[in-house]
């Protein structure tokens, strides 16, 4: 993982970058920055998102508060951005 660090206006560029993309290629470049993340973070992740398991759900299978569940889904979604935004740092350098 990189030390970048990521402004609400980076985390709008990079969305906007994925959003450009067409559907196989945001499926690959979202599965090569979830694999960048460390086990749990991805398991999180890939729980909420993939599965659809509910905060309550979540917070069952892995023994965490309600409440931590929503602050490391939070955190893990940002460090994907982060991610991502160093994964394509050429496409959003094409577009700005």
């Amino acid at each position: 993982m990189t030390d970048l660090k990521i402004t609400e206006w980076d985390i709008q560029v990079t969305e906007n970058t994925i959003d450009q993309l067409n559907g196989e290629e945001r499926k690959r470049y979202l599965r090569i920055g979830l694999e960048r993340l460390d086990p749990e973070e991805k398991a999180l992740l890939e729980m909420y998102y993939y599965n659809d398991f509910s905060m309550e759900e979540i917070s069952s299978i892995t023994s965490l508060t309600v409440s931590n569940v929503k602050v490391k889904i939070h955190r893990t979604r940002r460090r994907l951005l982060e991610e991502l935004r160093y994964i394509l740092k050429d496409e959003l350098s094409a577009i700005l």
